[in-house]
C-alpha cells in the first residue's frame, strides 16, 4: 500500500493536488514515525537506512548529472536543482538513474530561486512563489528570526522589484512587526 501511495501521488499531482497532498503528509508521517521512540513502526534502523540510502542515491545522481555537464546549484535530503541549458536533456541523466534504482522522480521548472540554506528559501515558478523556513510568509506564520515585515519585503522586492523601504512603510498590519 506504501509504495503504490508514492506511484499515485505522483499521478495525482496533476490530476488533484489536494489528495495528492494528503499523500504526502501520510508518506512522511510513517516515514517521520520510524524515529519516534513510542510508535509502533519505531525502528531506528529503518530510519537510519532510508535517509543514508537517499543521500547516497542523490549523491550518484549528482555525480552523474555533473558527469553530463550540469551544474548542482542546489541539493538537500530529497531534492536538487540544476542550471539548466534549455533543454530537458537532463531527463535522460535522471531517467537512466530512475532506471539504475528504481526510484521515481518529479520534475519542476524554477525560473528564479533566492536560498539562503537548505531549509530557507524563495522559488519563484512562474505562476507561484514556493517559500520555506523563515521566508515563508503564510498567513498567521511567525518566522524563527524576524519579523514577518522583513521576509514579506524581501519576497516583495525579490518578485516585483519593490524597495524593501515601500513595503515596510506601505504595511497597515500591526502584526506583521
Amino acid at each position: 500500500v506504501y509504495y503504490n501511495m508514492i506511484s499515485d501521488r505522483v499521478e495525482l499531482k496533476s490530476t488533484n493536488p489536494t489528495l495528492a497532498n494528503a499523500y504526502k503528509v501520510i508518506l512522511n508521517s510513517v516515514f517521520g514515525k520510524l524515529k519516534y521512540r513510542y510508535s509502533k513502526l519505531y525502528d531506528l534502523d529503518s530510519f537510519y537506512n532510508v535517509t543514508l540510502t537517499g543521500q547516497l542515491l542523490m549523491l550518484k545522481l549528482c555525480e552523474m548529472l555533473d558527469e553530463a555537464g550540469y551544474k548542482i546549484v542546489y541539493i538537500n535530503t530529497d531534492g536538487l536543482m540544476i542550471e539548466s541549458d534549455g533543454t530537458e536533456k537532463y531527463k535522460e541523466v535522471c531517467e537512466k538513474w530512475c532506471d539504475m534504482y528504481s526510484y521515481i522522480l518529479e520534475y519542476n521548472d524554477v525560473h528564479r530561486a533566492w536560498i539562503r540554506d537548505v531549509s530557507n528559501y524563495i522559488l519563484d515558478m512562474g505562476d507561484y512563489v514556493v517559500s520555506k523556513g523563515d521566508f515563508d510568509i503564510s498567513p498567521g506564520k511567525r518566522n524563527n528570526a524576524y519579523h514577518r515585515i522583513v521576509w514579506l519585503a524581501i519576497h516583495e522586492y525579490l518578485r516585483n522589484g519593490t524597495p524593501i523601504e515601500d513595503t515596510v512603510k506601505g504595511s497597515t498590519n500591526i502584526e506583521d512587526f
